[in-house]
């Protein structure tokens, strides 16, 4: 008994746990394991819409493609034909609202999903066609991510609304799968699988989506390639009910989409006879027809065609499908046929990343310029033309003068919501960051609204176009589109959407289109070139156009990107005639206006030299004087003058300075006319003050201090040229920026500077017109024989110093050369220089020979001869170190001097060519030895002959003013060129080839040079005492006497004291010259010479000096290594830096060898206390 009770308790016991467990377990698994698939054949149909187990039959109510599907274990499969791309549907009857709503089903695809092989569930249909283009919701299953989607179509286009796993259909044979989806009455979507059927679901994502809030059916649709033909299964299909439709339909609203069609709106589908019945329409429509694609819309013919205006839509008597007839409704709309420019795009935001402070996203923004009210969705918007596909704006009403943002649906139009009025469209064109065009069409596509063809360069900012900021329209009625339309927002986020634009009125334009360019071209027609881009407003209109002596305008061609015309006449013009056209009405973009321009034209007539004169040049644009007058354009340029009675076309002259070549556009430059010349981006400047002008392109930067210029017609021919420097202005004040250099004399253009002067107008110059400083100056001075340059040994270049005539220049018969070489064979003059003349030998020259070239007469440019001259003339060589050498240097001018360098050429016999070779300097902190700046000499030829000077300046004129009070008639073998900047305190000066590797001399010199008992040496130039003495020898430079102005640059220097070859006999071996010397700088026995001449190297010595009570007074060397030839310098200073007193002094040496041999040598010499 005992043992029965034990087992009974213990199996009540376990019995207990056992239920225990059941019941947790059944309360612990989740509602959707608890509860059984849905058993159609036990639910009362008020609890579904569709409800099918597919058990041993297809539901009465599916339709479509039915012969393709069978049953297999009471589940659906497909069992169409094994054709790839085969499409089966079938739908079921799902009419009622959207509420809170459940859909569920099983699906088993047993293949590799791809893009030609998945399964779209209709969860909501429009209509039982699903192949065509109907809107609804979609559960799609496989596609090419393998993934459960849901999506939403709309009019046949599918969006994703919840994007789910990629990859999760991994199987190639079995993908069982069940799936859920439930919509709140709120409209809130929740997608649901449980794959693999283990029983646990997993939420894809949740969406709030109440595009469409009615459905008419449930549907299946699949898409397979040929083996996938039976692959497809599905079972246990259920739609919880819908709501039950017991309210009549609502006239939610009418759209005009043009005259002739209005479109009225229902909320759910309608009865076809009703919706039709023109009765039902208040005689407002002559047709009516349900949309066959959309049972919610009728499309409605006017009775009359739509104006521009207001209506009311009346509908009576319109019934839904399930029988609810409507009272009378109305619905007001206005119709709106958009005109051009009605609506016009703004702003583009084609770069958004990186972001300022706006949303990451592309957008447009447009504007309503009128005073109406404006449907959106009357226009489309694409980035192609005409608009065949897509591009419909939404219905959102725009007011007049309010702005709308257009931008893609979704993530950018929830972003951008925030700045204004949102008009998104799901195909948003993707916007090229570098420039497209965009348009704006009415609802046909064919006809524009607006268009914005755009460029990055329509930023007009390069530090606003790499992203982030939005290009703007500055003004908003402009009559033809251009990037001076447009720039980069001025607005701290980057863009202004949705609000008036930052630029708005940026630096208007309101000046009025001129003619800047007016030329006779191929066939007697005329080319017009304005200022600016026409409107198409008149512009091709022939009688717009009227001509003098009987001429007729029969056609015209416009070109807006030359802004460009092509006048076509009846009869060509005549030459020797000038015209005068006259342009009744020409208006640029921005609408202004200019009415009755007259302009005249003639036949051009090719120039000959100075017929066309460079008379004003405008190159410093500083003004570093408080002039407020001084008000030029802000732009470099030139003025040509036609002194001619030709018409001359410039088109293709040749425009060059001494680095840059630019050629000239079309221009018809007429009998005493001027024009401007300047960069092509600066030609508003003048245009806008009614000056005429030719924009270069690419431009040419003229130098400010001086620069060479010259003009050549489009044959190369000279026409004219100018070489200025400071030197022109004739005025330091005006030199130094602000005033224009000015043509004096146009009857005297080879004059140079003599002819050239800075402008006195009260503005700073005279762009043109006639200069201020206009006058009488004739060239009365004869041209001058510089120099003779052989160029090889049968090529003769003479060089003058103002252009010939070139006719009288080019006769071989008055020129000869000595030395048998006689009259040349021919003579040339270069196309771009008229300062010289290439001879071209019968017989050659011979090397180490000296020539002399003989000029029998030599007639300029104004017709002034000269008669006989002469220049000499040699082959030159090739210098070796030594050949020449630094004889003086001025590193430290006074203030506004200017460096220079005297070179020697020592040799005897070699004339050298100084265009081979270069003058350098070096950082002395860094290196010394090491070469920088390396600057030609010259550009030009220049010959150094044996024994002859020459001075490097950069400043010549400066030169001959300083140092000409001393020397007249200095600067014959003066060469302006750039030089190194020489340190005041020390440097390096070297002549070398280019790449350092041979010098010909090198000085490394240093302020302390000077004679110290010059108390300012600046001013003071360094002059070598001897030019065969080492350079890098203190000993052998001393300060130019004050008696020479401080230099003698040019000529002999006034320090030099060569050593005449003779050494001092060895019986004496120290000897000092002269014996008594006045160190007062005046250029006569300034410093005594002491020479000590010993038998043999190897010597280490000190030489000092004593005064006569044998106090030290200077230790001019100390413990040096010694040469058998020693050359010692005393400038008369002691070693306290002062001068010694006049008196008796004694030179005493002392000299020693390691051996221990020691020889003393002792002279006396006097410092004394006169002049020259």
């Amino acid at each position: 008994m005992i043992f029965l009770r034990v087992t009974a308790r213990f199996f009540t016991v376990l019995l207990l746990v056992w239920l225990f467990c059941c019941c947790w377990l059944f309360n612990a698994l989740p509602l959707y394991a608890q509860q059984p698939d849905p058993d159609c054949a036990t639910l009362p149909p008020s609890a579904y819409t569709v409800c099918d187990n597919f058990t041993g039959t297809i539901g009465s109510n599916w339709a479509g493609d039915l012969a393709n599907f069978t049953l297999t274990a009471d589940q659906l499969q497909t069992n169409g034909p094994g054709v790839t791309g085969t499409e089966l549907a079938i739908t079921h009857p799902a009419t009622g609202l959207l509420g809170a709503t459940t859909w569920s089903f099983w699906a088993n695809p047993k293949l590799a999903t791809s893009s030609g092989n998945f399964i779209d569930v209709y969860l909501v249909a429009d209509t039982s066609n699903l192949l065509g283009t109907g809107s609804g919701y979609v559960v799609r299953i496989g596609g090419t991510p393998d993934e459960i989607s849901l999506f939403r179509k709309d009019a046949g286009k599918f969006t994703a609304i919840i994007d789910g796993l990629d990859g999760l259909l991994a199987s190639n044979s079995d993908n069982p799968v069940r799936i859920k989806v439930n919509r709140s009455a709120a409209g809130l979507w929740t997608l649901e699988r449980d794959y693999g059927i283990s029983g646990n679901y997993t939420t894809e994502g949740s969406i709030t989506d109440l595009t469409y809030t009615t459905c008419s059916y449930f549907g299946i649709y699949v898409k397979y390639s040929s083996a996938n033909n039976t692959k497809y299964f599905l079972d246990d299909v259920f739609m919880s009910a819908l709501e039950q439709d017991t309210a009549p339909p609502q006239l939610l609203n009418a759209q005009a989409q043009n005259a002739n069609l209005v479109l009225a709106n229902f909320n759910e589908p309608l009865e076809a006879n009703s919706a039709q019945n023109l009765a039902n329409w208040n005689g407002f429509a002559s047709a009516a027809l349900l949309n066959p694609d959309n049972a919610l819309q009728v499309q409605l013919t006017p009775a009359t065609p739509l104006t521009n205006g207001n209506y009311t839509l009346t509908a009576t008597n319109i019934s839904d499908l399930k029988g609810n007839i409507a009272a009378a409704q109305s619905v007001s709309f206005t119709y709106f046929a958009p005109l051009a420019q009605s609506i016009i795009i703004t702003e583009i935001m084609a770069d958004p990343d990186p972001p300022v402070a706006l949303p990451n996203f592309e957008y447009i923004e447009i504007y309503n310029t009128t005073d109406a009210d404006i449907p959106l969705n009357t226009l489309r918007f694409a980035d192609q033309y005409p608009i065949t596909t897509g591009g419909f704006l939404p219905n959102v009403l725009l007011l007049p003068k309010q702005y709308a943002i257009i931008c893609k649906t979704g993530d950018a139009a929830t972003a951008l919501a925030q700045y204004g009025i949102v008009a998104a469209i799901p195909d948003f064109p993707s916007i090229n960051n570098t420039g497209e065009s965009l348009y704006l069409t009415d609802l046909s596509g064919n006809n524009l609204i607006d268009q914005a063809n755009f460029t990055d360069k329509w930023y007009n900012d390069t530090n606003k176009d790499d992203g982030g900021y939005a290009i703007e329209r500055i003004k908003e009625k402009v009559y033809c589109e251009s990037a001076l339309n447009w720039a980069a927002s001025l607005n701290d986020a980057g863009g202004t959407p949705g609000a008036a634009n930052s630029v708005a009125n940026l630096n208007p334009d309101e000046t009025a289109p001129s003619v800047i360019s007016i030329n006779v071209v191929g066939g007697g027609n005329i080319e017009l070139v304005f200022s600016e881009t026409l409107s198409n407003l008149n512009v091709a209109d022939n009688a717009n156009y009227t001509l003098s002596q009987d001429l007729t305008v029969t056609n015209v061609s416009y070109n807006n990107a030359s802004n460009t015309a092509i006048l076509y006449l009846n009869t060509p013009p005549q030459t020797g005639n000038i015209y005068t056209l006259t342009i009744g009405y020409a208006r640029d973009c921005f609408g202004n206006e200019a009415n009755n321009l007259a302009v005249q034209l003639a036949v051009p007539q090719p120039a000959a030299p100075f017929d066309v004169l460079i008379s004003e040049i405008y190159v410093d644009l500083t003004t570093p004087y408080n002039v407020p007058e001084l008000d030029l354009p802000a732009s470099a340029y030139l003025e040509l003058y036609n002194r001619s009675t030709k018409p001359i076309n410039l088109q293709g002259w040749i425009l060059r300075d001494a680095i840059d070549t630019t050629y000239l556009p079309a221009y018809l430059l007429l009998p005493n006319a001027y024009v401007l010349v300047c960069s092509a981006s600066k030609t508003g400047l003048f245009t806008q003050r009614g000056l005429p002008v030719i924009g270069l392109s690419p431009a040419i930067t003229f130098n400010v201090d001086g620069d060479d210029i010259l003009l050549q017609d489009a044959n190369g021919q000279l026409i004219h040229n100018v070489s200025y420097n400071k030197s022109f202005y004739h005025d330091a004040v005006r030199q130094e920026g602000g005033w224009s250099l000015e043509l004096i004399d146009p009857n005297n253009p080879c004059a140079g500077a003599d002819n050239w002067t800075a402008s006195t107008a009260v503005i700073g110059g005279t762009p043109g017109e006639k200069n201020a400083t206009s006058g009488v100056n004739p060239d009365e001075k004869i041209p001058v024989l510089l120099r003779a340059e052989a160029i090889n040994n049968k090529t003769v270049q003479l060089i003058f110093n103002e252009p010939l005539d070139r006719m009288a220049a080019a006769q071989p018969t008055i020129y000869t050369i000595d030395g048998g070489i006689g009259q040349p064979k021919t003579v040339q003059m270069p196309a771009t220089d008229a300062f010289s003349v290439i001879l071209t030998l019968n017989m050659p020259l011979q090397t180490e020979q000296n020539y002399l070239v003989t000029v029998f007469t030599a007639t300029d440019c104004a017709g002034n001869q000269a008669q006989q001259q002469t220049a000499k003339l040699a082959l030159t060589q090739l210098a070796q170190p030594g050949d020449i050498v630094i004889n003086e240097l001025l590193f430290n001018p006074l203030p506004y001097g200017s460096d220079y360098v005297e070179l020697y050429n020592t040799t005897s016999n070699k004339a050298i060519q100084l265009a081979d070779w270069y003058i350098a300097n070096a950082d002395v902190a860094l290196n010394p030895d090491s070469l920088i700046d390396v600057t030609p000499l010259t550009k030009l030829r220049y010959t150094l002959y044996p024994e002859e000077y020459v001075l490097l300046a950069v400043n010549i004129e400066n030169i001959k003013t300083k140092f000409g009070l001393c020397k007249p008639n200095l600067g014959g073998n003066f060469i302006e060129t750039a030089l190194p900047i020489f340190d005041d305190a020390e440097g390096v000066v070297a002549i070398t080839d280019l790449f350092g590797t041979v010098v010909l001399d090198k000085i490394h010199y240093n302020d302390n040079w000077q004679s110290p008992l010059i108390t300012n040496p600046q001013g003071v130039a360094l002059e070598r005492i001897d030019v065969f003495a080492t350079t890098q020898d203190a000993n052998n430079w001393q300060s130019a006497a004050a008696g020479a102005c401080n230099g003698t640059p040019g000529y002999a220097n006034s320090q030099q004291q060569p050593n005449d070859g003779n050494n001092t006999p060895a019986d004496e071996p120290l000897t000092i010259s002269p014996a008594a010397f006045s160190p007062n700088n005046d250029g006569y026995n300034d410093y005594a010479q002491i020479t000590l001449v010993l038998d043999e190297p190897g010597y280490t010595g000190n030489v000092y000096l004593f005064d006569t009570r044998g106090r030290t007074v200077r230790h001019l060397a100390r413990n040096e290594q010694l040469s058998p030839n020693n050359f010692i310098k005393w400038d008369g200073s002691t070693d306290a830096g002062t001068k010694a007193p006049t008196g008796i002094y004694i030179v005493y040496a002392e000299v020693f060898k390691p051996n221990g041999t020691v020889r003393h040598y002792k002279k006396s010499v006097v410092v004394a206390d006169y002049a020259k």
